[in-house]
């Protein structure tokens, strides 16, 4: 944001103007350190003010959203601008992912680590703290993020080694509280928002997970390390694992876990607490598992939380009443003293801390007070908590679904009117009656403009439109290729949503037009897990890394190793993705298709075993962790065979790519020095960025992140790196188990 004034020489010229930008500053290890999806500013009335945006996008969008700033008398204000913020600050987080998550370059592989990264603070947090304001009566309104935020959620989870229909989750160490967490995010969503079913095997792996964690134990484990301050309550794991059993038990009608759910209630209801996130923990554990059962336990608990108060109206994290307050821990007991029934009407004490946690939002609509107990100083916890606890005092207004916070979709469209139907269009987030979705099919197709197509295209996309299939398959080979781009989206939404289009989409996938082929191809660029089953499907896109069109080559290439880490319990399809690639690596002579294999193989091959011991960690019992290292390690031995007989037949092209496979990958290089091969942190001098590029708009001027990222190139003489990339710290692994032969091929 920029207004008009003086540069450092005196002359006149736009300058920036941060004044309401958010504190939050994240991580720099990025491609584009400093630039964001999503800004706050404070405007005053009669001032003009210049927006920069990198509008350089045939159909960019610039959505913005008025509000009074804080701090607010009215609470219900406060909720909405606290959860406005917090949705769109993590959608706008995972648009730059730290910890090198993001490519420069179109022609550059994701790391797999990043690629389905759910952070706990930009991912859970967010989606808890807004899904939780809905549940209680706010409506929807940003729903570009909360849609790219569940569908992360839904297309994260993958097959825990050595376990049937289990789910874990590669990027975060936290393995209890993950797996309990999701489920129970995903039906609020569900529930009160899309109104669909849930995904196949989604709450069932994370719910056999929990099973195995479980079983056998006497008493209630103690709290979950999270890689940083403070570790997780075991009684946050207790209400979330008593959710997601009884949420399956609903789901499929068995019975048995209506028994893992009781176990995990008697356990809980049995522990002791040990600081003031566990005491909130347990009363809202308490309350949603059984309010009246529990409720003298639930009083007594309400009692002594109130007894560990300051008289400004906040706690601390320990019993020790010398102990320093913390405003995350304060907004959390506000929010379990809420769900407990108090009312700040009838009790001074949580007047108080009301009164405290509307004094102290900050003017973006954010929550982010003193740092201490939390390793990470984001606003995601602070303001996840207000925002629950808020929102359960003082319910918004009601209405469920996309829609309830906007006019109703128009019931004739005006295709032949862009600028209208571009906002009519826009407007179509649930399934509409079926002259809207005849009309939108129609434009899908018919459109005279591509922006109008591609609107079309968005819409059925976003309603899941079965119907649709057809305008959409045949939107893939559009020779615009933001309409190509967006007819793959909303495909794999019919498919994966609705279980439509696969055939359709195979067919594409064989076309005789290379754009179709290219269209087709591009379904598999992200979030697609629940298509991986469909062996047929992966047969045809594999027979893609033969195209005659490099594109293709390179697409497919990106789908199958994203395909292989969906699918790395099935012995035959996760052979057959790396079998592929090893084999056409030698026949490939494109280098922008040479690249991507050489990225699609590391990228398959490179699991963060670090983050893995943690899961088989916290599994019960000594067979299970047995059979998951077992698991694993059969993994690992199949790709040794295969990279063995790669590098024993292949000719040298091939044997070159597969080599640099084994020890190189871009984003372990990004960003840092040369002769600092082993370098974790970022140089300081990245970290001038951070809160924004006022001159990137300028002539000539050097952004030095995107330069050094872009500028990359494989090569033997490069120094081997081991940089963090999202929580994977590790490299390739191969073990003894693995066998001899991949050691005789090298």
């Amino acid at each position: 944001m920029f207004q008009k004034g003086k540069d450092a020489q005196g002359r006149e010229d736009v300058v920036v103007s941060r004044d309401g930008q958010f504190a939050y500053l994240p991580e720099a290890t990025q491609n584009f350190p400093g630039l964001y999806k999503f800004r706050t500013r404070t405007l005053k009335p009669g001032e003009t003010y210049y927006i920069r945006v990198a509008a350089n996008h045939p159909v960019y969008q610039l959505r913005t959203s008025l509000y009074d700033p804080p701090p607010y008398t009215d609470a219900r204000k406060a909720v909405r601008a606290g959860m406005d913020f917090l949705i769109n600050l993590g959608d706008s987080w995972h648009a730059n992912t730290p910890r090198r998550g993001s490519t420069a370059l179109r022609s550059a592989m994701a790391h797999s680590e990043t690629q389905l990264c759910i952070a706990c603070h930009p991912t859970q947090f967010t989606t808890r703290g807004y899904l939780t304001a809905v549940s209680n009566g706010y409506p929807v309104t940003q729903r570009p993020a909360l849609k790219f935020l569940t569908e992360r959620l839904y297309n994260n989870p993958r097959p825990l080694y050595g376990e049937d229909e289990t789910n874990w989750v590669r990027v975060i160490y936290s393995a209890r509280t993950v797996a309990s967490r999701i489920p129970w995010l995903l039906d609020l969503f569900e529930k009160h928002v899309s109104r669909e079913a849930s995904r196949p095997g989604l709450t069932l792996g994370y719910a056999n997970y929990l099973k195995i964690h479980y079983n056998d134990l006497a008493e209630l484990p103690g709290e979950e390390a999270d890689g940083c301050a403070p570790s997780i309550s075991p009684f946050e794991i207790a209400a979330q694992s008593y959710k997601t059993f009884d949420l399956l038990y609903r789901q499929s009608g068995d019975g048995s876990w209506l028994d893992e759910r009781e176990r995990v209630e008697k356990l809980a209801a049995a522990a002791p607490v040990r600081n003031v996130i566990d005491l909130n923990w347990k009363i809202t554990a308490l309350v949603l598992m059984d309010r009246e059962r529990h409720k003298e336990e639930i009083a007594r608990l309400v009692e002594q939380l109130y007894g560990l108060q300051r008289a400004n109206g906040e706690w601390g994290y320990r019993f020790d009443p010398k102990s320093k307050e913390s405003d995350f821990i304060t907004f959390h007991a506000l929010y379990a003293l809420a769900l407990a029934g108090e009312r700040p009407e009838t009790s001074p004490k949580l007047a108080r801390t009301v009164e405290f946690c509307l004094r102290t939002q900050r003017p973006e609509g954010s929550w982010q007070g003193d740092p201490v107990y939390k390793g990470f100083n984001t606003p995601f916890r602070d303001t996840q908590f207000a925002v629950m606890g808020l929102s359960q005092l003082y319910p918004g207004p009601g209405g469920e679904g996309w829609g309830a916070a906007f006019p109703p979709p128009p019931e004739k469209l005006h295709p032949e009117r862009l600028d209208l139907f571009l906002s009519e269009a826009d407007q179509f987030w649930q399934f509409p009656p079926e002259e809207a979705l005849r009309a939108l099919r129609s434009a899908a197709v018919e459109s005279d403009t591509p922006l109008g197509r591609q609107a079309a295209l968005a819409a059925l996309g976003r309603v899941a439109d079965p119907k649709g299939v057809d305008a959409v398959a045949a939107s893939l080979g559009a020779p615009t290729k933001v309409v190509q781009i967006t007819a793959a989206w909303a495909l794999r939404e019919i498919a994966a949503r609705r279980a439509a289009g696969r055939g359709e989409l195979q067919r594409a996938l064989a076309s005789a037009e290379d754009r179709t082929r290219w269209g087709a191809s591009r379904v598999f660029n992200q979030h697609f897990r629940d298509l991986t089953r469909d062996t047929p499907l992966l047969e045809t896109l594999i027979r893609n890394l033969d195209d005659p069109v490099p594109h293709v080559r390179y697409q497919t290439a990106a789908g199958l190793w994203r395909w292989y880490y969906w699918q790395v319990d099935s012995e035959s399809r996760r052979g057959r993705i790396l079998e592929a690639l090893c084999a056409r690596m030698g026949r490939e002579a494109t280098q922008l298709v040479r690249r991507g294999l050489v990225e699609s193989i590391y990228d398959l091959l490179d699991e963060n075993t670090g983050y893995l011991r943690a899961w088989v960690k916290a599994a019960a019992g000594a067979e299970d962790r047995r059979k998951i290292d077992e698991g694993y390690q059969a993994v690992v031995r199949q790709q040794a065979r295969i990279l063995a007989h790669a590098l024993r037949t292949g000719d040298a092209r091939a044997r070159a790519g597969i080599l640099t496979a084994l020890w190189d990958f871009h984003t372990r290089h990004m960003a840092l020095p040369e002769k600092s091969s082993f370098q974790i942190n970022l140089p300081a001098v990245f970290s001038q960025y951070v809160p924004g590029v006022p001159d990137l708009h300028l002539p000539g001027y050097d952004y030095r992140p995107y330069r050094d990222a872009a500028s990359f190139r494989y090569d033997v003489s490069n120094g081997f790196q081991q940089t963090r990339i999202g929580n994977d710290s590790e490299l390739i692994h191969f073990y003894s188990s693995s066998g001899p032969e991949l050691e005789q091929a090298l």
